[in-house]
């Protein structure tokens, strides 16, 4: 049998912490000849950037309710504490997708590169191969729709404080959101490209998963549309 452990499986320590990277410096490796940062890594990298406009809208609400409130404003800005933590929360999940997508395609590729033979020329290797790129298709498979569902929950967010924030800071919840979908569609690709890699069992699984999420983005969305919405000054 074809020596699955013959050398070891990338994890995220052995990679660069792409948030280390300055930005320009990230932008050239998007658009450079290597395969990462990809569709899922740089989804991440823009769900977080949607997301961090959401937490500075709070932030800035929760600043301004303490400087107007006087003797009460550690109260005013306790109000917004439960707020400031999810957002803290879901900025971190989808922060933490884009190593963890690059680790599961570099692991892919690997079992991509095994042997279709054994050692002695049997094609159990290749029975091998099949059963590692599966795994690896599943595991590459798992993060991006994991970081589509998490986006879905920071839309949601979004929903929730929309109507509560500061009127000047209201425009980067919308821009949040906005951001935020896009980054969601976006994932979803990585995840439908997998899909043949697939077998029947998890393809549906996934697929089942897919399409709730899509439903819930969808759906927090659409309550966001009155406030997304540019009416025209008088």
């Amino acid at each position: 049998m074809a020596d699955h452990d013959a050398a070891p499986a990338p994890s995220s320590a052995d990679h660069e912490d792409l948030w280390s990277l300055p930005l320009a410096e990230f932008r050239r490796r998007t658009a450079g000849a290597g395969p990462t940062p990809g569709g899922g890594s740089v989804s991440s990298v823009t769900a977080t950037l949607g997301a961090s406009l959401i937490q500075m809208a709070v932030a800035i609400t929760a600043r301004k309710a303490a400087r107007e409130s006087g003797d009460d404003a550690a109260a005013a800005k306790h109000a917004w504490d439960d707020d400031a933590r999810r957002g803290d929360d879901l900025a971190d999940t989808l922060a933490e997708a884009a190593a963890a997508d690059v680790v599961a395609f570099e692991n892919l590729m690997r079992a991509y590169r095994l042997p279709r033979e054994d050692a002695a020329g049997q094609d159990a290797g290749g029975q091998d191969r099949d059963r590692a790129v599966a795994d690896a298709s599943g595991a590459a498979t798992e993060v991006p729709l994991a970081l589509a569902e998490a986006i879905t929950e920071a839309v949601e967010f979004a929903g929730t404080v929309v109507d509560r924030v500061d009127d000047h800071v209201r425009s980067d919840v919308l821009a949040g959101a906005d951001i935020l979908a896009g980054s969601f569609h976006a994932a979803l690709h990585t995840v439908e490209i997998n899909f043949p890699s697939l077998d029947a069992e998890p393809r549906a699984a996934f697929t089942s998963r897919r399409d709730a999420a899509l439903e819930r983005l969808e759906t927090a969305h659409r309550r966001l549309r009155p406030a997304l919405s540019h009416p025209q000054e008088d």
